[in-house]
């Protein structure tokens, strides 16, 4: 059995104005920014996984182009996505579940959102990660 109080104190503060939000809002600024932040590594690691055979064409885009390409990866790769989405909702405590399911569809598109641009924001990273693992293979 989880236990729950210990999943939700893992998280980091973020310290997110939630008083004047919506019920949506809120649980994205209480529970999805959080888990997103705390899953970052692990979000950044399994998109490195999943481009690991189309990672020539992305050393090949420009910078101005990467975060698009990021978008389209996460969008038509219908796996990567119920994976990275996966490792938001395994965070959830059963209360955030349950108004999850009541919000599905918004609060999906929320998620997708949150993880493109956590991933797009580590851009130099990826980059770096990529050419480097490149480098090493040579």
């Amino acid at each position: 059995m989880r236990n729950e109080i210990l999943l939700v104190k893992a998280r980091p503060v973020l310290n997110l104005e939630t008083t004047e939000s919506t019920p949506i809002e809120a649980f994205q600024n209480s529970c999805l920014r959080p888990i997103a932040k705390m899953q970052h590594q692990l979000l950044l690691e399994v998109f490195l996984e999943s481009i690991e055979k189309t990672k020539d064409k992305y050393l090949r885009l420009s910078p101005e182009q990467r975060a698009p390409w990021i978008a389209d990866c996460i969008l038509l790769d219908l796996q990567l996505r119920h994976v990275l989405l996966g490792l938001i909702i395994g965070q959830f405590t059963l209360e955030e579940y349950r108004f999850f399911r009541t919000q599905k569809p918004e609060i999906t598109r929320r998620m997708l959102r949150l993880i493109m641009q956590r991933i797009q924001s580590a851009e130099a990273e990826l980059y770096n990660r990529i050419s480097n693992g490149l480098q090493m293979n040579i």
